[in-house]
């Protein structure tokens, strides 16, 4: 996977790494888009509370998943090989955008 955006890369062996989700959202943010990986052609996105992450995934089996912030200023994936990679767009670039 190429971002855009410079990336961090956690590896989560154990395949736990949706408990460790919320340490990895950007500070302040309450809420987010939820994005599953399905075998649907068109994606389902949920409005969920960063805080009810983890406990969502906990309950589910296995699958990839992509959390957006609301204002699409930062990405985390986890991805098949138990990595969460997450990516969030510089101040300077966030400036720009306005």
């Amino acid at each position: 996977m190429t971002l855009k955006y410079p990336s961090e890369y956690y590896d989560y062996s154990d395949g736990f790494g949706f408990e460790d989700i919320q340490r990895h959202v950007p500070s302040g943010e309450e809420k987010c888009w939820f994005i599953p990986e399905t075998e649907e052609e068109q994606l389902p996105v949920f409005d969920v509370e960063v805080k009810s992450i983890g406990l969502i995934l906990g309950e589910c089996g296995y699958f990839e998943y992509y959390l957006v912030g609301k204002n699409y200023n930062w990405l985390i994936v986890e991805n098949d090989h138990n990595q969460v990679i997450v990516s969030t767009v510089p101040v300077d670039d966030l400036s720009q955008r306005e």
